[in-house]
Parts: C-alpha cells; structure tokens; sequence
C-alpha cells in the first residue's frame, strides 16, 4: 500500500491492495492507510479526488475484479468502515466502478461488460451520496463542494454507462 503521510504533495494516492490481505480479510492493512486521509483538515480537502484503488496479485485472473467473491467481499466490508469513495476516489480511473459493481449483482453480456441490477446501484449510490453528504458537513465543506462532487460523480458514471437489468 502507498499512501503518503503527506498526500497534499501528489496528483495521486495509491491504495494497493495485496491479494494474501483480501484473502484473510485484514480490514485494519486498508484502513490504516484510509485513515491517513482523515488526518486532519488540510489533507482531507488536499486528498479529493486522488484515490487510486488497486489490487495486487490478480493479474493472472481471468475474471474482473468485481467477479472474484472475495474482493467483492473485502470491497463491502471495506465500504462498511469507510464510506467515503466518492469523496476521495479519482474519478479518472476504474476505482469507483469496482467499488459500484463490487456491492451489486450483475449479469456478464462479454468481455469486460456486465449489466448490474438497477436496485442494487441505486441502493449503493444512495448510500455513497448520503454518506458524502454527512463526510461534507463533519468537514464544514459545504452545499458548493457536494453540488460539483455530485456532477462529477454522475458524469462519470454516465461515461461508464451503467447498462442495468
């Protein structure tokens, strides 16, 4: 895992997720790293928007990441203690996307492609939003921040097209 103690001096945060810590669930290797985040005020508002989220030792799987049950079990229980990805993940890559796909159920149509079932995002977005509503007001972050955080989180759903069954 690399997150800095300082991620106010990086474009991008990475969080690198090694397999053998998804397979014994360690929720305390993830959230140790999460919590530098919330450190104190400067790092939270310097760290939006710059979390990269990874797994590492996966590569040789065939599968996506969201079809292998015991990320998508980390996924969720990660989400439990940490609901805050849609503050703090980038949304120029595929980490909101596995977080999505890793809470719903899904239908593969191909390669790559799934089509996930519509009450399942629509229960995971609304609890993501509500808790980015909650994090926002803790922070005194204010209407303006949610307004522009929530555009660019449908917009980039929207990009991602989230065909729904």
């Amino acid at each position: 895992m690399i997150i800095s103690t300082n991620p106010k001096d990086f474009d991008c945060i990475v969080l690198l997720i090694p397999k053998s810590v998804v397979e014994q669930q360690d929720l305390d290797f993830t959230l140790s790293g999460l919590e530098k985040l919330l450190v104190n005020e400067e790092t939270i508002q310097k760290s939006k928007n710059k979390l990269t989220v990874g797994f590492d030792g996966y590569d040789d799987d065939p599968r996506e990441l969201y079809e292998i049950d015991e990320v998508r079990d980390y996924i969720q229980a990660i989400t439990e203690k940490f609901p805050y990805w849609f503050y703090f993940c980038s949304t120029k890559d595929h980490s909101l996307w596995i977080i999505l796909m890793a809470h719903c159920k899904f239908r593969k149509f191909g390669p790559g492609a799934a089509k996930v079932e519509t009450k399942d995002a629509r229960k995971i977005m609304a609890y993501l939003f509500s808790n980015l509503n909650e994090f926002l007001e803790k922070h005194n972050l204010g209407q303006s921040e949610l307004k522009s955080l929530t555009k660019e989180i449908r917009e980039y759903f929207s990009s991602h097209i989230i065909p729904t069954v």
